[in-house]
């Protein structure tokens, strides 16, 4: 049984070559006992060259902690089994959104998971899925390679790269929505690079077959990550750095420029352009749940989450020039944020530019060019 046919279980990785994995199985055994239905999963890696190439199994022993078939958390090179092995069934069994009886008797709890569930919809494609994508897009002529970084909090992540010699450094970095994937801005991706531009994709913690749990914290970590991958691994001029994101991914963008501002003031970066971007979670949430008391609404939401307005007062002397494009009929986030966006920008004296288009959420990124 191929791992991404696994719903939610304890992957192990062994070999019979491999003595330090014997130790492992007491550990096992002892699991079963405790989380009576949590299925592990034993693979002997020598059976499964495939696998082992799908998954990034790069030593053993290696435990995998999957949830509706995607990777949440892994354990390598393990130097303490007892801490290591808890922790992997700490990330599988408690999901921070997972709602349980004891939710109804904590309102603001309860209200604070179902958000996180709307806010980050990662797609439920398997490793294999993305792969065939990497190939597909390989054999339009984009010369992508893979890359695993890593983030201040110990997340791995991969992020596809194409290097162009005709671009002097210009590179296009894709930040993509809440509910999209890695392979999500592949038609710009490509259009870029037959400009003569490098192009960076990437994807978030528990998006696109990476391990973990997406959170606001959890994003920033990893967006700022890539952007060292470029900075430092690349040698890439920050000032060459062009941005584009969507959606969610606007946010997400945005709120990394502002903290990499506060720990590298000296940098300054490219064009940013934002697609159907939000004022802030809290605007959000007040639209769509104007029925609610907002005194409670105001006491649930944290003010910072996701607050773009404020993000760009921090990055406004660090961009040479921010884009914004919203859809004349986007229902989920009205076009009136892009246009105080600007405003905003425009205010703090960013070089903005807005545009509308008669075009929806989904398909702002396709209707802009």
């Amino acid at each position: 049984m191929g791992v991404s046919a696994l719903a939610d279980s304890l992957v192990f990785f062994g070999t019979s070559r491999c003595p330090f994995c014997k130790e492992i199985e007491p550990h096992l055994d002892r699991l079963k006992k405790q989380y009576p239905d949590l299925h592990i999963e034993k693979i002997d890696g020598d059976q499964n060259p495939e696998e082992l190439r799908t998954l990034r199994i790069r030593s053993y022993p290696t435990l995998l902690a999957l949830r509706k078939g995607q990777i949440i958390a892994r354990a390598e090179e393990m130097t303490n089994l007892e801490r290591d092995i808890n922790n992997l069934v700490r990330a599988k069994v408690e999901d921070p959104a997972k709602l349980s009886w004891m939710d109804v008797f904590q309102p603001a709890r309860l209200f604070n998971k179902l958000l996180h569930r709307i806010l980050y919809q990662p797609q439920t494609c398997s490793r294999t899925d993305f792969d065939l994508k990497f190939d597909a897009l390989q054999k339009a002529g984009l010369p992508l390679e893979r890359f695993l970084v890593n983030t201040v909090d110990g997340h791995e992540l991969e992020l596809w790269f194409a290097a162009n010699a005709k671009s002097k450094g210009a590179t296009k970095l894709y930040f993509h929505g809440n509910a999209s994937d890695i392979n999500s801005f592949s038609k710009e991706a490509q259009k870029a690079y037959d400009e003569g531009k490098s192009i960076c994709m990437f994807s978030y913690r528990g998006y696109s077959g990476n391990a973990g749990h997406p959170s606001r914290q959890g994003l920033v970590h990893d967006a700022d990550a890539v952007l060292e991958f470029l900075l430092s691994y690349k040698n890439i001029d920050s000032k060459n750095i062009e941005i584009e994101a969507h959606s969610l991914g606007t946010a997400v963008a945005l709120a990394t420029l502002a903290s990499r501002v506060r720990t590298h003031p000296e940098l300054q970066y490219g064009k940013v352009t934002l697609y159907a971007p939000f004022t802030s979670l809290k605007d959000m949430v007040f639209e769509k749940l104007w029925f609610m008391p907002k005194l409670l609404l105001n006491r649930w939401v944290d003010d910072s989450s996701w607050n773009s307005l404020e993000a760009i007062e921090a990055v406004k002397d660090h961009v040479q020039e921010l884009s914004i494009i919203h859809g004349k009929r986007d229902l989920l986030i009205p076009v009136k944020h892009g246009q105080l966006l600007h405003t905003y920008a425009s205010s703090k004296g960013i070089k903005s530019g807005f545009t509308t288009k008669h075009a929806g959420h989904d398909d702002i990124v396709d209707l802009a060019k």
